[in-house]
């Protein structure tokens, strides 16, 4: 892997236009994965069975 300093070019990204990353969280906060179910508010649900892997 390069070190930033031994690239010397770079790919730009999005036509140069600006991305929209509002959706992303703050760096300092870690991205939680969760579970929902549909149905009405009072209503609950019940999941059997749930895997999270880290693919890294």
């Amino acid at each position: 892997m390069k070190h930033l300093s031994q690239i010397t070019t770079w790919n730009q990204m999005n036509k140069g236009q600006a991305i929209d990353v509002s959706y992303l969280p703050p760096w300092d906060r870690g991205v939680r994965a969760g579970l929902t179910a549909k149905g009405p508010a009072p209503a609950s649900a019940t999941f059997h069975w749930f895997k999270l892997e880290n693919t890294h």
